[in-house]
C-alpha cells in the first residue's frame, strides 16, 4: 500500500488503523471525508424517514442531488468536498494503492468519480461496496 487515509470519525480511524498495522503504514485523517450531514434525518431509522418523509425520501434515493435533507447538506457540496479530498490523495499517490476509510456514501462519491460514473448513482453503488475499498491509482490499474 502506499498510503491509508480515513476521515476524522472514530470508527473510520479505529479500521484505518488496523489496516495499516498490518502493511507498516502511517494513517492520515484527510480533510473532506467526513459523513454527509443528513440534518433532521440524522440518526434516525431508515423506516422512520421513509414514513415521515416518504415523498422527499424517495426522491433523495432515486436521485440525492434533487433533494437536500431538511437540515442536511446539499449532496453537490458534499461530492465537491469529497472529490477534492481524493483528488489530494491520489495526487500524492500517482503509483500504488491506496485506501480509503470513511463513511459509506462518502467511498461511493469517489468511487463513482474513479469509475466515470455519474454521482447520482452514489446509493447503487454503496450497496455493492464493502466497508472499506482499496482501489489501485490510475497509474497502477
Amino acid at each position: 500500500l502506499s498510503g491509508v487515509y480515513t476521515s476524522k470519525s472514530q470508527a473510520a480511524r479505529e479500521t484505518a488503523e488496523i489496516l495499516s498495522r498490518a502493511n507498516s503504514r502511517r494513517v492520515r485523517i484527510a480533510d473532506g471525508l467526513e459523513g454527509v450531514s443528513l440534518g433532521l434525518w440524522e440518526g434516525q431509522l431508515e423506516v422512520d424517514v421513509r414514513q415521515r418523509h416518504q415523498k422527499a425520501f424517495e426522491t433523495w434515493r432515486k436521485d440525492p442531488f434533487a433533494v437536500t435533507p431538511p437540515g442536511g447538506e446539499d449532496m453537490s457540496e458534499a461530492d465537491g468536498r469529497t472529490w477534492k479530498a481524493a483528488k489530494s490523495i491520489l495526487k500524492k499517490h500517482r503509483r500504488g494503492t491506496v485506501v480509503l476509510v470513511a463513511p459509506p456514501t462518502v467511498v461511493g462519491l469517489v468511487y463513482c468519480r474513479l469509475m466515470g460514473l455519474t454521482a447520482n448513482r452514489v446509493f447503487d453503488v454503496t450497496g455493492r461496496l464493502g466497508a472499506f475499498e482499496v482501489l489501485g491509482t490510475p497509474a497502477s490499474r
